[in-house]
């Protein structure tokens, strides 16, 4: 099945969409001035603690405070569990464990701690926080505290299951965890390292950016539509991809350069 990606950008907005045999399937969009921040990462300090909420108000930098939950603060995280894709499977990838532990046990006012946006402000309630960081790459979901190797269970067949399985428990440091995504599927060994380097190498730059800055500040911004949907959408069965904008096409190129240097011959201006 021949895929295009057309994308179209304007002062407003931008719109991707997915073609298959000539026939439009799929079409995204995002305002600039909506653009969520889910899965940005912050340096935040801690506001509030509520103990019979068993939850806390952490500063991000932000017009509200966001609200941090002891399921979502895990001192132990090495004994985290999670089972699949939370890029694809959000549901099962955020479920919380079970715990004895009392939030003033674990942080206190404040205190500078590092949290990823896992749900957006909405009406009068402030962003939703999670201390679990991860972060998505083309073919694997890396979790740099957790110590888990996990496959996504649309990956059905055992054997390549225990492949994948295989193959990133020999590159992975000590203590961290990665998930091997859908399109992590029959990838080769190379391309599988090449996605853990690029995502080792954003975790380095997130670390070293927070030990320069003050609380509240954002550490990290999660990628914007357009890579997202490059990182997520641009498979083997898309043959074409082309941008209508100069200075987007630019910014594709580079992306494209780091996650997939042998899909730069389908990109058109």
């Amino acid at each position: 099945m021949a895929t295009e990606l057309i994308i179209n950008v304007t002062s407003q907005e931008m719109r991707i969409a997915k073609l298959e045999n000539g026939i439009l399937t799929d079409i995204q969009i995002e305002r600039n001035k909506h653009r969520g921040i889910v899965g940005n990462i912050y340096k935040g300090k801690v506001v509030r603690i509520l103990p019979g909420m068993q939850a806390s108000f952490v500063d991000i930098g932000l017009e509200k405070a966001a609200f941090l939950h002891v399921s979502d603060i895990d001192p132990d995280l090495a004994s985290a569990k999670f089972e699949d894709d939370p890029m694809e499977q959000p549901e099962a990838a955020r479920q919380r464990t079970k715990r004895s532990d009392q939030i003033q046990d674990l942080i206190k006012e404040g205190q500078e701690i590092l949290v990823q946006v896992s749900k957006d402000p909405m009406g009068t309630k402030g962003a939703r926080l999670t201390s679990h960081i991860s972060l998505a790459g083309r073919h694997l979901v890396y979790m740099p505290t957790i110590n888990h190797v996990g496959v996504s269970r649309k990956i059905e067949n055992d054997k390549e299951r225990q492949r994948l399985k295989g193959i990133i428990n020999k590159i992975r440091f000590e203590n961290e965890g990665f998930i091997a995504r859908t399109m992590c599927e029959n990838q080769s060994v190379k391309k599988i390292k090449n996605d853990v380097f690029f995502l080792h190498r954003t975790w380095r730059n997130i670390q070293k950016r927070q030990a320069k800055i003050l609380a509240p500040s954002m550490v990290h911004s999660d990628l914007n539509i357009l890579l997202r949907t490059v990182r997520d959408m641009l498979t083997d069965d898309v043959k074409k991809l082309v941008v209508d904008s100069k200075k987007t096409f630019r910014e594709l190129l580079k992306f494209i350069t780091m996650i997939a240097p042998e899909m730069q011959k389908i990109c058109e201006l």
